[in-house]
């Protein structure tokens, strides 16, 4: 093999040793991730929630936390990730948290005012009309992806 040859395949199997270095060091070549499907739509609509990217059988935690007309709302559980590293929310019950059982809008129905934080609100207030609520999902005491998604009382122009 002539040098020049040899040096370029050097180089070559160096950056794809370095490469492999980097990508275990992240733990994952895959990102985690939280999808939510409809970001924003009316509060009536159900939403597919689906966190993926993780490791076989993981616990993660995924906290909802809304800002709304009454105040700041809160809800978490807990559950244990597919063989394939996902958890989806219609199909999947949390092993602890606000609600128990299999429900695609629990992290929804069972949040409760965070502390003190109430207020009042009525159909003057612009937060009136919607509700944002941010998904963060962690383990480990780590924070692993978040998403945001937005529901709203009424539609367009009505």
């Amino acid at each position: 093999m002539p040098s020049g040859m040899f040096q370029r395949t050097a180089r070559l199997a160096a950056a794809a040793a370095s490469l492999c270095i980097a990508l275990a060091a992240c733990g994952s070549s895959s990102a985690t991730r939280i999808t939510v499907t409809p970001a924003s739509g009316l509060a009536d609509r159900a939403r597919t929630i689906v966190l993926s990217g993780l490791s076989p059988e993981q616990m993660v935690t995924i906290n909802a936390r809304s800002i709304g007309p009454t105040g700041v709302l809160s809800a978490s559980a807990t559950f244990r990730a597919s063989r394939r590293g996902g958890v989806d929310l219609a199909d999947s019950a949390p092993t602890s948290g606000s609600y128990r059982g299999v429900s695609p809008m629990g992290l929804f129905w069972s949040q409760h005012l965070a502390g003190s934080q109430r207020r009042a609100a009525g159909p003057q207030s612009p937060s009136w009309y919607s509700t944002r609520t941010e998904l963060t999902a962690s383990a480990g005491g780590r924070r692993l992806a978040s998403a945001e998604m937005t529901q709203t009382l009424m539609g367009a122009g009505v």
